[in-house]
């Protein structure tokens, strides 16, 4: 990523972790703050609670409740999901970059090193919640965690940018994607014969 940008990306979050640090200063955010605090101290300064069993049942419990909700957030992100919000550009943005002597690609590595930072902050806070739970160590949690996260946030953009194309472009972007939408549709064929097989199990 270009310099200036690596620079511009420094300077935000400085500045917005001092203007979030400003607003300490006010009694309620100073109360949420410390109430914060000592919810994570309380969590943490208990007893350690006692792991499940390993059982099968409950190993199968959880992979199934794992894909239920990854098949969720993708069928929200193609159905429900935004197109303005992927890969937008404030208006400050669009007035300071779009002119300067900048690629597409650095523009969009931007946006994703963006991405990236409210990616590892999500991360930091999920695997602090889990660090009780037995199983796998913390660090391979949280690169668990990352590739999770990460891979959700790209799909949720890839089909916001398709949608906004459908849009635009109507039965051009169809015949444009034909290969893709099929495939798309072979899989959600799978996944619904799928479930309707597994069903007298569930």
């Amino acid at each position: 990523m270009n310099g200036a940008l690596v620079y511009l990306t420094v300077r935000t979050v400085r500045n917005r972790l001092r203007y979030r640090a400003s607003q300490l200063r006010r009694p309620r955010y100073l109360i949420a703050f410390a109430l914060g605090i000592l919810y994570v101290v309380g969590l943490f300064g208990g007893e350690r609670p006692r792991p499940l069993p390993e059982t099968a049942i409950v190993a199968q419990s959880a992979e199934l409740l794992g894909a239920i909700m990854l098949v969720g957030v993708a069928a929200w992100s193609w159905t429900f999901g935004s197109e303005r919000r992927a890969l937008g550009f404030s208006p400050a943005e669009v007035t300071l970059l779009f002119p300067a002597p900048l690629t597409r690609r650095a523009l969009l590595h931007y946006k994703m090193a963006r991405l990236q930072l409210v990616i590892l902050i999500n991360v930091a806070i999920w695997t602090l919640l889990l660090s009780r739970q037995a199983g796998i160590a913390g660090w391979q949690r949280a690169v668990a965690l990352w590739v999770l996260l990460s891979t959700i946030a790209l799909h949720r953009t890839a089909a916001a940018l398709v949608r906004r194309s459908l849009v635009e472009h109507g039965a051009a972007a169809l015949r444009r994607r034909v290969v893709s939408l099929t495939l798309a549709a072979v899989a959600i064929a799978g996944v619904v014969s799928g479930l309707i097989a597994a069903l007298p199990s569930l």
